[in-house]
């Protein structure tokens, strides 16, 4: 996997695939460095983009101030079904299939 720019993600649908549970650091780590901020009509957010290597984008994501659930909420960019989303993360990033809270049913 490798970071990609947040510009990348304009005017893309995201689809919610996840509750991942991650510490800042795990994502500065998978990320080669902090979260990109970004404003918009939801208010501020921190956000790390990423590409794996099928080409699939994935974030997490969260609110900067005050998130209302623990660790990042990992959303993507692609046509493939959720869960084959979420386990390529996984192999990608070395993350264990428990930081996987609340994955959405496709």
């Amino acid at each position: 996997m490798r970071r990609i720019s947040d510009a990348e993600l304009r005017g893309k649908r995201q689809e919610y695939l996840a509750q991942i549970l991650v510490s800042d650091e795990e994502v500065q780590r998978l990320g080669g460095g902090p979260p990109d901020r970004v404003v918009d009509g939801l208010g501020a957010r921190l956000s790390t983009p990423v590409r794996l290597e099928t080409g699939v984008i994935a974030v997490l994501a969260r609110h900067e101030v005050h998130p209302p659930v623990p660790g990042y909420i990992m959303t993507a960019v692609s046509e493939l079904p959720g869960e084959e989303i979420v386990e390529q993360f996984l192999r990608e990033s070395g993350l264990p299939a428990s930081a996987v809270l609340r994955p959405t049913a496709d």
